[in-house]
């Protein structure tokens, strides 16, 4: 490949940042097709991701004598409160001397949860209140919980920890760890005097080992330095996000003598350095008045970028240097099904064992029973039922990716930006992140090549410049979108809009059997809807739905007010009255125009149970992104389906030469991992 050809194939096939080509340069050829549109990238807070938040909370006997109303369950009440909702999983962690979960990690079920709270309202006896064994606990939870989740999962949850302390660590790491260790060698074995050097230095060696000279205060140190290397852990492990949020609640029993100061600093000084840790934020409480609604837990702390568009055909492939027809779509074409592999080339699983035509022949070997013509039965497939089930949406069964080791819960295995679907029908390995590497030797990238629809495994250098994708983009930067929180405040009724310039919180009042209005701003009563505006009948007979729901717009009693628009399900409102606190939030997307140009179009044959006639070409245009403080993650993808269709010589439905995407083209994949 020449030096002239290789850098006009880079020019049309790479991502700039150009203005955008207008339509009018763009002729309407039959036989192609180009996308453009404009999207943002999603916001973690505010769609179907998993939001995994633990409580730890002081249990000592000292904040129980403090707290005689046991408000602080009462703020953990207002917390599920305001976070309730399908994305969202609690935990309870309650800590004096030792700490001990009893919920059992993140729970779904209500019932567990709320047994979590009545033992946080009963507290302990304890007097003594070990932050080590706090931390380790939360740690313990969601290593845990990271452990039992699929790397998908992993990938769309963030966790975030609130830990509530009445004072310092009491007795102190040092006095407690040197009273209860026995000196090694020593015969017979004796305790460590808390007040001698000897226990200083043997605490260091175990707690600050990595540090010469020790620091000054080993105790102070290692708390932060163990929520930071939890937090590590988390990201490493796949986790969107971890932060750690602290609140100090300080006082007194009534009556008694006030904490003194400084027990007080020592305690906000922990709790600060643990907050800057966990990326999270301190917040300093009145004592009887715990507030864990003070920050905006929402927020994530890294926006989503795009990390790739690819564009595919299933039904186009590249042979010879010319687009011929796959009609099933399984990565073989028509042709190389009838005189190749004798299976049918309109059936995309021939012998209907669940691992489709293409897949069986790249995975045949000798001694091994892979074979498109003969079912077989997969041990790597028992248990997966349905056994055609495809968890990641991606459109290769569960199956199949048992067969070729990918993860079927990541649309994007090897994290490559390229969809393992996309290696395999392509000649791409979903195995390992070979975007850079040039496995035909024909002078472009295999992620290039994927990309522009041509093949990474075939030297097919002579179609680059008349059939590769061309790719432009435009980043337009970050933008605020007012939206809801919790999406679906009230069984039935989802907010799926918000119009209004200000953020704040809004009650959503529901009276059966159908009456919804909205009451902006705070009230003293959370219950209170006096102040509401006109009531919408949601059972209104003469609402249409068009099978995803119906839509009404609420609004509150003042000019100004927010205007909530409502998604209503009929089936599932409740059958009393409820009033739910929402907060109006403004939420982060990266937002990008794009075009695609140039992807060309073949005449299918008629597929039986698809969609009549011939010609199909099924098209995906895949959108993948992650969080900007993560670029070597797993991606999150959007699809979009796009069905076209062309007739030789010169029919093409819809015959225009560019189709329009927007945001309501694209759904997330695996949104219910």
């Amino acid at each position: 490949m020449s030096a002239r050809r290789a850098l006009l194939a880079a020019l049309v096939l790479a991502c700039t940042d150009a203005s955008l080509y207008s339509l009018k340069s763009q002729p309407n050829l039959s036989n192609k097709i180009s996308f453009e549109g404009e999207i943002c990238t999603d916001d973690p807070s505010a769609v179907a991701f998993p939001v995994k938040m633990l409580i730890v909370m002081d249990g000592s006997g000292e904040l129980v004598g403090a707290d005689p109303g046991a408000q602080r369950a009462s703020a953990v009440d207002a917390l599920l409160a305001r976070h309730a909702g399908p994305n969202f999983r609690f935990g309870v962690v309650q800590w004096a001397a030792q700490a001990r979960s009893p919920t059992g990690g993140f729970a779904t079920d209500t019932n567990a949860i709320q047994i979590g709270v009545d033992t946080l309202r009963i507290g302990t006896p304890d007097a003594q209140r070990s932050y080590l064994d706090a931390i380790r606990k939360t740690t313990t939870a969601i290593q845990d919980d990271l452990l039992v989740s699929t790397p998908g999962q992993r990938s769309r949850t963030r966790y975030i920890v609130l830990f509530v302390a009445h004072g310092p660590p009491t007795p102190t790491l040092r006095q407690a760890w040197c009273s209860s260790h026995m000196e090694p060698g020593s015969n017979p074995p004796r305790m460590l005097d808390p007040m001698d050097q000897t226990c200083a230095d043997e605490l260091a060696k175990t707690f600050c080992p990595d540090q010469m000279p020790p620091p000054a205060d080993c105790e102070g140190d290692l708390y932060p330095r163990l929520v930071r290397e939890l937090r590590t852990f988390a990201i490493d492990a796949g986790a969107q996000d971890l932060s750690f949020h602290t609140f100090s609640v300080p006082g007194s029993p009534p009556g008694g003598m006030a904490q003194p100061m400084r027990d007080v600093q020592r305690m906000e000084d922990i709790l600060t350095q643990m907050a800057i840790a966990g990326r999270g934020a301190f917040e300093p409480q009145r004592a009887g008045a715990l507030n864990l609604l003070a920050n905006d837990l929402q927020v994530p702390s890294s926006l989503f970028i795009r990390r790739e568009m690819v564009v595919y055909n299933a039904n186009a492939l590249i042979r010879a240097s010319r687009a011929v027809p796959d009609s099933d779509g399984d990565g073989l074409s028509d042709e190389e099904e009838r005189m190749l592999t004798r299976t049918d080339p309109l059936v995309a699983d021939t012998d209907g064992d669940h691992v489709g035509d293409a897949i069986e022949r790249l995975l045949a070997a000798p001694g091994l029973v892979f074979d498109p013509l003969t079912p077989n039965t997969f041990a790597e497939c028992m248990g997966i039922d349905p056994p055609d089930r495809d968890t990641d949406g991606d459109g290769l069964n569960d199956c199949e990716e048992a067969l070729l080791r990918t993860d079927p819960s990541l649309v994007d295995s090897d994290r490559d930006g390229i969809p393992d679907l996309v290696e395999i029908r392509r000649g791409g390995n979903p195995l390992v992140d070979d975007a850079l590497a040039d496995t035909d030797l024909d002078g472009l990238p295999n992620g290039v090549e994927l990309r522009g629809g041509l093949e990474a495994s075939t030297n097919d250098a002579a179609s680059e410049l008349d059939l590769g994708y061309r790719y432009r983009f435009f980043d337009e930067g970050p933008r605020l979108r007012l939206e809801a929180t919790p999406e679906e405040p009230i069984p039935g009724v989802r907010v799926i809009g918000v119009m209004g310039a200000t953020e704040g919180p809004g009650r959503i009042c529901f009276s059966p059997p159908g009456d919804l209005r909205y009451s902006e701003g705070a009230t003293a009563d959370p219950t209170d809807c006096s102040g509401a505006g006109p009531a919408v009948n949601v059972l209104d007979p003469g609402a249409s739905d068009d099978g995803s729901g119906i839509d009404f717009a609420l609004r509150g009693a003042s000019a100004t007010t927010h205007v909530v628009r409502v998604r209503i399900d009929p089936s599932a409102l409740p059958g009393d009255a409820r009033v739910r606190t929402v907060l109006m939030r403004n939420t982060s997307r990266s937002c990008f125009k794009f075009d695609v140009r140039n992807v060309t179009l073949v005449e299918t044959a008629e597929v039986p149970g698809g969609r009549p006639g011939r010609g199909w070409n099924q098209l995906r245009i895949f959108f993948g992104e992650l969080p900007e403080a993560l670029p070597r993650g797993y991606s999150v993808f959007n699809v979009a389906t796009v069905p076209i269709n062309f007739l030789e010589p010169d029919r093409k439905t819809p015959n225009v030469p560019f189709i329009e995407l927007d945001q309501q083209s694209f759904v997330l994949l695996g949104g219910n991992l």
